[in-house]
This record gives C-alpha cells, sequence and structure tokens, in this order.
C-alpha cells in the first residue's frame, strides 16, 4: 500500500549568505560545438531526442530518449527507435549503442536515468501493456538489459513521468520524483526510492501545477522542488513549494508566492558542486515578460528567494540550462524572433543581465543540458542537415566552457 503524508504550508525567508567560492567579477564562455559521432560504427548519422543525459563518475556520458535515428552507409532511410541510447566518450564519440528491447518505439517518452554503479545505469520510464501504461525500470550493464521492474504502483492516482520528472543519485541508491494524478484530476507528488535493488514510494499531498524536481546533498539528504497550489488566509495562489529531508516532509520548507500569471516557464536545480541552489524562470506579466529567480542554498536554515531579473529576454523559447558557478548565476537559453531567427545566449542574471554568450542557434529540437565539469557545460540536441543529397537529423553537442576573463 502507498504511503501518504499529510503537508501543513509555513515559509521562513531570511536572507544568507554564501561564501563558498570567490565570486569570479568578469565571467568569459568559450564554446565548440560537433555533429554526435561514431566513427567505429557503420553508421553516418545519429539522431537522439535527448531526455535523460548524465555524466558518468568515469568521465562518459549517456544520452538516451526517443525517438532516435540510426542512417547507415548507403541505406535510403534510417532505422527507427532501433537504439534508446548511446554513451559517449569525452571527445563526444559513440562508444557504445544501447537497444530498445526494454523501452520500445514511442514508449520512452519521460525517460529518466542515473548511475548505480562504475559498469552500470539505471533507467526508469514508460512501457505500454495490454492494461495501460506502467513506469518500470532497468538496468543496463554497459552490454545488456536486466529484466524490467514494475514500479510501485501509487493507484488510484496514474504517475505522469512525461512531467517534470527528476532523477539523482543518493546513499546507496537512486531517488525519483513525477507528477501523479487522480481519477478527479488532482495532481500530487509521487516520491520514488530505489535502495538495495527495491522500490518504494511515498506521496505527497501539494496540488501540483506543473512540474517538479529533485536534488541530493550528501551532508543534508534529498531537496524536492514542485509547482503547486497553496492556501493562506489571502485566499489560493501558486507557488514554488520546496521540500527537504532533514527539514521533514510533512510540510514545505519555503512557500514562494509566484506572479499574478502563476506560471513557471522553467524549474531547475543548479548544477554548481553541491547542488544546492534552485533556479526558475516565471511568467510575469501577460505581455510575456521573464522574470529570472533563484533561491542560494535551499538547505541553509533560512535563505531568500531573490528576483535576479526583472526582465530577462525578449523572445525566450527555453530555459535550456545554467546554474550556480563561482558564486554568480548564468542562464542559458534559445530565442525564436518574429523574423524566424533563432539565436542560443549565455546571460549573467546577477545584479543586472550581461550577456556572455550570443550565437544563431545551431539546434533545431529539443535541448538538454548538464554540467561535465564545474567549468563546461554540454548542450545536446538536433538539426536537420543536407548529406549526399537527402535531409537527415543530426545530433549535435555544444561545449560552453566558463572561465574568468
Amino acid at each position: 500500500m502507498v504511503a501518504f503524508i499529510p503537508l501543513i504550508f509555513f515559509s521562513s525567508l531570511a536572507q544568507v549568505s554564501d561564501a563558498r567560492l570567490p565570486v569570479c567579477e568578469r565571467p568569459a564562455v568559450n564554446a565548440t560545438w560537433n555533429a554526435i559521432s561514431g566513427n567505429h560504427t557503420a553508421s553516418s548519422a545519429i539522431y537522439i531526442e535527448p531526455s535523460a543525459f548524465v555524466a558518468s563518475r568515469q568521465g562518459e556520458v549517456l544520452l538516451a530518449g526517443e525517438p532516435t535515428l540510426v542512417w547507415h552507409a548507403g541505406a535510403a532511410d534510417p532505422e527507427v527507435n532501433s537504439v534508446v541510447g548511446v554513451q559517449l566518450n569525452a571527445r563526444a564519440e559513440v562508444v557504445r549503442f544501447i537497444p530498445s528491447s526494454v523501452f520500445p518505439e514511442g514508449a520512452s517518452v519521460g525517460l529518466r536515468t542515473a548511475q548505480i554503479d562504475s559498469s552500470s545505469w539505471l533507467f526508469v520510464g514508460p512501457v505500454k501493456t495490454t492494461s495501460g501504461q506502467q513506469v518500470v525500470s532497468a538496468r543496463w550493464d554497459g552490454k545488456n538489459w536486466t529484466a524490467a521492474t514494475t514500479l510501485p504502483s501509487t493507484s488510484p492516482a496514474r504517475p505522469l513521468p512525461e512531467f517534470g520528472t527528476g532523477i539523482v543519485n543518493v546513499a546507496g541508491g537512486v531517488a525519483l520524483v513525477m507528477p501523479a494524478q487522480f481519477p478527479d484530476g488532482l495532481r500530487v507528488l509521487a516520491l520514488y526510492r530505489f535502495v538495495s535493488n527495491r522500490w518504494r514510494v511515498n506521496l505527497f499531498r501539494p496540488q501540483v501545477t506543473g512540474q517538479a524536481a529533485l536534488s541530493y546533498k550528501e551532508a543534508e539528504g534529498l531537496a524536492l522542488a514542485a509547482t503547486g497550489i497553496w492556501s493562506s488566509r489571502e485566499g489560493r495562489s501558486a507557488n514554488i513549494l520546496v521540500y527537504t529531508e532533514k527539514h521533514g516532509w510533512n510540510r514545505p520548507k519555503y512557500v514562494v508566492r509566484l506572479p499574478s500569471t502563476g506560471t513557471v516557464h522553467e524549474l531547475a536545480w543548479s548544477s554548481d558542486q553541491d547542488a544546492s541552489a534552485l533556479i526558475w524562470t516565471a511568467l510575469a506579466d501577460s505581455r510575456g515578460d521573464l522574470e529570472a529567480w533563484a533561491i542560494r542554498d535551499v538547505f541553509a536554515d533560512s535563505a531568500s528567494p531573490k528576483r535576479m531579473a526583472k526582465h530577462l529576454a525578449n523572445h525566450v523559447e527555453y530555459l535550456v540550462g545554467g546554474g550556480e558557478w563561482r558564486n554568480r548565476f548564468l542562464w542559458v537559453i534559445t530565442q525564436e524572433y518574429p523574423n524566424g531567427e533563432r539565436r542560443l545566449k549565455v546571460l549573467d542574471v546577477d545584479d543586472e543581465v550581461t550577456v556572455l554568450y550570443d550565437q544563431p542557434n545551431i539546434f533545431d529540437a529539443t535541448v538538454k543540458a548538464l554540467w561535465k565539469t564545474p567549468d563546461e557545460l554540454w548542450i545536446a540536441g538536433g538539426a536537420e542537415k543536407t548529406a549526399q543529397g537527402r535531409t537527415i537529423i543530426e545530433s549535435r553537442l555544444l561545449r560552453l566552457m566558463f572561465r574568468c576573463g
């Protein structure tokens, strides 16, 4: 039986200082990109729509998702969804294809993965069965899949892995969060743990309105953030709700009221070394202005959300990634202008918005970002190109290397 955790809401928002690293006064960015390729294979092009993009402790990177396309030399058409992902080396070359036998065609939207040990990855995602969709996990050891295991039931709530799923490594295993929806439409949060090769789940009772994200710090435990509804004397409003394991799951540690639109454009954990900063962009008004917000350290005894920029940028398409770097907050965004021009930018949003990088967007499709090292952000996505008289889609990797100028 699934356990329910009651929630009592309160807010504590005092200022806290952060002096972990010297502030970089003049951040600078170098950028390079290449098509993801595997010279030892017979394929001439690979495309993977990124759903999971994770670095291993050994330096390899795993890119997985759906759909996937593999063009073989001389073939007129690509193989569709024959693989679920690839393992890449530090040069972004394919060292191994991951077959899609566990997560077949059309079923890996919302796929997530985390490293279990030095040679194995745990994949979690939806699969279609005769009785409907189920969420399963399976281990990939670099050569073979283990048998798939169905995650514990949250019935009568139905898990929604395609909405805001977050997965992190924790001591002894993996933690996973995703929304779950009851038959009456109420959405809550399902928090799963995989420890000693067994899954368990708890449901949280806030009314979730959108995304959920998960982080972990060894000395503090888990932190969970979601957009949700909070009832107060002033009435019901949309908020960022932040929970920490150390504080306790029965009530949020922070409740951050959103602008009147109640819309969060993106919600993500910063990928600094201890993953303690939370960042989001919020739709500020009906004109489409985006505000950039952050909580520098959610694990602190008290912390204050700060509006980093009242107006982030015009024509924002996606918040690709970013977070805290050398005690500054960086946003990576894509923009699409009315004339069709598309650009990718890195913005320093401390105190005022400063453009650090501004180039034409090399991606046409979904993009995913990860911090490969504390100073190097990798962005994976796809783009069309013409090769040998035919139009194909290839996966590309953009490396952004940050330094003090």
